[in-house]
């Protein structure tokens, strides 16, 4: 049907990788202890990575068809993979494991007579033969600045802006290159950026000779910048042990309790902020007061130096516009880790 009746000129297709879950166990480990979900469609005794999957090819498996089908109905085919792990597999076989997804780029050579078979191959299978509608139309238009990089300085200064607007001597490759603005000004080109980090004097390429992967170098900012991170504990501690003895609540950039300003209610006062319109129950009256009256959940969003959003447990995503997925420890399988795939 899609290369024989509607035969477009471009056909793009990605599907998970079965070779690829080998990452997730030892060489020598036996098929018993790799997790996963069975083959939903029983055609297989495979373990699969998601459970929404109904293909998971080998590598193999994904070429020869691909060959095959291109052969029969008149198109050129070019395979790849995508999705590639950011660590480096333990015993070496990121080579020989590629991507997460295998990618194939169908491209229709002149064949005047595919339409006609198409449609004999769907009548002999006893197929629906009655002509489709269309229910949808999508144009994804490029970017005006794809493929029209600006000058090398102009993106190394944007970077250096980026890095000192995050207060950050270090930043892999990778989460520069999505900052839109820089990715925009690169013209679509990562090579571009990694050129202008090393053309650039404020900043320092560091290349991990372990790795091949241009993402997961780093570009550190020449002098640095003070980290508004953490600054109590060391990163993941956040003991009020490390808190410095010097400091007084109320005090400083990170503010204090005043219980007097954040409910304005005299001394031995319980009852401000939950009058009985917040209703009888006194855990409603307590969730009222430390949303509306609190200047601690105030003072979060005005004086934490725009880590926090506007809302209690908001962080900001500095990350850009990355979508979550691309965030989680798991995306590395196919980059999508709901349950409303359709791979």
């Amino acid at each position: 049907m899609l290369l024989g009746v509607y035969h477009p000129q471009i056909l793009l297709v990605t599907t998970p990788s079965y070779t690829f879950n080998a990452r997730f166990t030892a060489p020598d480990a036996p098929k018993s202890v790799r997790s996963g979900f069975p083959d939903p469609t029983g055609r297989t005794d495979r373990i699969f990575r998601h459970d929404d999957h109904k293909f998971e090819w080998t590598r193999e498996e994904f070429v020869e068809w691909c060959e095959e089908t291109a052969k029969e109905w008149g198109y050129a085919v070019e395979q790849t993979s995508i999705g590639q792990a950011q660590q480096e597999d333990p015993w070496g076989r990121d080579d020989e494991l590629e991507g997460a997804s295998s990618v194939a780029c169908f491209r229709r050579l002149d064949n005047k007579t595919r339409s006609e078979k198409g449609r004999a191959r769907i009548k002999a299978l006893s197929l629906n033969s009655e002509p489709h509608e269309a229910l949808a139309v999508s144009r994804h238009l490029p970017n005006p600045a794809f493929m029209k990089p600006r000058p090398l300085p102009e993106i190394a200064n944007c970077v250096k802006s980026k890095m000192e607007e995050y207060r950050e001597t270090f930043m892999r490759v990778e989460e520069l290159w999505f900052e839109k603005e820089i990715s925009i000004l690169c013209g679509g080109w990562i090579e571009i950026l990694v050129r202008a980090v090393e053309e650039s004097p404020d900043l320092n390429l560091k290349r991990d000779q372990a790795t091949k992967k241009r993402s997961m170098w780093n570009v550190e900012l020449v002098g640095g910048v003070e980290s508004s991170r953490n600054p109590f504990a060391a990163d993941g501690d956040t003991s009020v042990d490390d808190i410095p003895p010097d400091w007084t609540p109320g005090e400083g950039p990170y503010g204090g309790w005043d219980e007097s300003e954040s409910t304005g209610a005299e001394e031995g006062d319980v009852s401000a902020e939950t009058s009985d319109a917040d209703g009888d129950d006194e855990s409603d009256g307590e969730a009222t007061s430390w949303r509306k009256g609190s200047v601690w959940n105030k003072s979060i969003t005005e004086t934490s130096n725009g880590q926090w959003g506007e809302d209690w447990g908001q962080l900001d995503n500095t990350w850009g516009n990355v979508p979550p997925s691309a965030l989680s420890s798991t995306a590395g399988w196919d980059g999508d880790e709901s349950d409303d795939t359709t791979s």
